[in-house]
């Protein structure tokens, strides 16, 4: 039997046990021509240790702004409402403490490396710095900075940390980014879309890099990606969002698998398969909607091929598929069938 959850309820740690991180109820807006916007509208989640969480969805879902919100680094964004839980620490309320947290419990790893880095200082020059605002030890901070770089993958470490981010490829400054990361050994790592600059063979390396320094240090890992091999082939669990809300969750296999919400289907069936070019990609109609309309009913029903009256009415709540799946639709709603 189907039972429906209320929307703000985090769904339990898979291991059984308190998760390491638990975003509740988050809302989030910012400011524009006088109004605010909503750009996440309750999104709740929770992280085990050591687990990886792949964040899915198409551009404008609200899955960058999930990590910024983590990170304490929304700019001129707003958290409205919720709580973002690290080891049962409230991290909403700590904001001007957040630069001590950042780096030593939790790291990002951006799409861009070239952004991520600053060009008017060397790679290990900046990689010493992490170290330091992490608290590492002063007299082995040098020796580190040149270890951390041999362990991801860049050639002759202690010369190559005299290096501008420019004299770097891209894949090797997204190996640098890596170690900046990891240099503090955090208890979360944060994966914005990490390879999208990145070639077939690079990306790989990269994946395959992020995956082992995570088993190493033992650190949870949230993938912010929109690759759905990559989904398969690093996660644990997946979150599917669309507009600013969670629509489904559950193991990888399972969602992958058998997707439970119309918009995971769609996703899902929009991954190109094989070389064959006779037939064309199925893709998803209209678009995301604007942050200007104020959502009425299932923000998935107006390109939804499963809506129903009820979906333009109202809003669906998180309903409970079982132990470890949700889904926020109404085709879940054994009354919505009676």
């Amino acid at each position: 039997m189907t039972v429906t959850v209320s929307p703000q309820q985090p769904p339990a740690a898979p291991g059984g046990g308190a998760p390491l991180l638990e975003v509740e109820d988050l809302r989030v807006s910012f400011a524009k021509g006088g109004r605010r916007l909503q750009v996440l509208s309750g999104v709740s989640f929770a992280v085990d240790a050591g687990e990886t969480l792949a964040v899915v969805g198409e551009s404008g879902s609200g899955k960058s702004v999930t990590a910024l919100s983590i990170m304490g680094l929304l700019g001129g964004g707003v958290i409205d409402a919720g709580s973002i839980r690290l080891g049962g620490r409230d991290l909403v309320p700590l904001q001007r403490e957040l630069r001590a947290i950042r780096g030593r419990d939790i790291a990002m790893i951006f799409q861009d490396p070239l952004a991520a880095l600053d060009p008017l200082f060397t790679i290990g020059y900046q990689l010493r710095e992490a170290l330091r605002f992490g608290g590492y030890p002063r007299q082995r901070i040098r020796a580190r900075a040149i270890e951390l770089l041999g362990s991801v993958g860049i050639p002759d470490p202690e010369r190559r940390q005299s290096a501008y981010p420019h004299e770097l490829s891209g894949g090797q400054r997204q190996r640098v980014v890596i170690a900046i990361a990891i240099a503090c050994r955090p208890k979360l790592i944060i994966a914005d879309e990490p390879t999208t600059a990145l070639d077939a063979t690079v990306e790989g390396q990269i994946l395959d890099l992020i995956k082992l320094v995570q088993q190493e240090a033992g650190s949870a890992l949230l993938l912010i990606t929109h690759d759905m091999s990559v989904v398969a082939r690093m996660a644990d669990r997946v979150l599917v969002m669309y507009a600013g809300a969670v629509l489904e969750e559950g193991p990888v296999r399972e969602v992958l698998g058998r997707p439970r919400h119309p918009y995971t289907q769609a996703l899902i069936a929009a991954v190109p398969r094989g070389v064959d070019r006779s037939k064309p990609v199925p893709t998803i109609p209209g678009s995301i909607p604007s942050l200007l309309e104020t959502p009425t009913g299932c923000r998935f029903a107006p390109r939804c091929p499963h809506a129903m009256p009820v979906c333009a009415a109202a809003e669906p709540p998180i309903f409970r598929v079982d132990e470890v799946r949700a889904s926020r639709c109404w085709l879940e709603d054994e009354a919505v069938h009676a």
